[in-house]
């Protein structure tokens, strides 16, 4: 849950109960939005993410990491044009390594992550549930990480409730935001198909 909102959450008001914060996705609107320029396609591109990067850079911030969606981390994986991508074989372990975990750039050296907590959002833009059944659309996050730090204001505390018959609950309470010390570091890709490019 906490991770979910480290990178989706969109902040209320101070006086709302539960106070939400901003996630890492809401500090990008002040850089760069790689929004429309590949809406012909929807398809993760290395011109897309090295745009972004761009952006980014031109910002005065060097991004150092890349985290989309597992089916963006497997269009990047298979970036290979001009053969710069290796596939290693190795024949007597059986074994054949296709992933991309690092991308050196003009814009400097970047990790590939995936994160399964990156929520999908809508034809109209708008964040969906994990149980939408229309089309959704994938985005990415550019980032150069020391920007965020995790501040806690109440430290996880086990607070006992009721007890029903033989079973004992407990509730976890916390109180933690999320720090972002420089929007100009934090790019965001978005429209991105669920499908692999045809």
């Amino acid at each position: 849950d906490m991770e979910f909102a480290f990178l989706n959450g969109v902040r209320t008001a101070v006086n709302v109960n539960p106070r939400k914060m901003d996630g890492a996705f809401q500090f990008a609107g002040t850089t760069y939005n790689f929004n429309n320029a590949r809406a012909a396609t929807n398809q993760m591109t290395e011109k897309v993410l090295l745009d972004v990067m761009q952006g980014v850079w031109d910002k005065g911030v060097t991004p150092d990491t890349v985290m989309v969606p597992m089916i963006q981390k497997r269009k990047i994986s298979a970036f290979t044009d001009e053969g710069r991508l290796t596939i290693t074989q190795n024949a007597d372990a059986k074994k054949v390594t296709m992933s991309v975990r690092v991308i050196e750039t003009d814009m400097g050296t970047v990790v590939v992550m995936a994160n399964r907590f990156i929520q999908s959002r809508d034809a109209a833009g708008a964040l969906v549930a994990l149980t939408y059944s229309g089309v959704k659309y994938n985005r990415g996050l550019v980032y150069r990480r020391e920007i965020f730090k995790r501040r806690t204001l109440r430290p996880v505390k086990e607070v006992a409730l009721a007890k029903t018959g033989d079973s004992d609950k407990y509730m976890l309470v916390t109180e933690t935001t999320l720090q972002c010390s420089s929007t100009k570091g934090v790019g965001v890709i978005d429209n991105l198909s669920e499908t692999a490019a045809p």
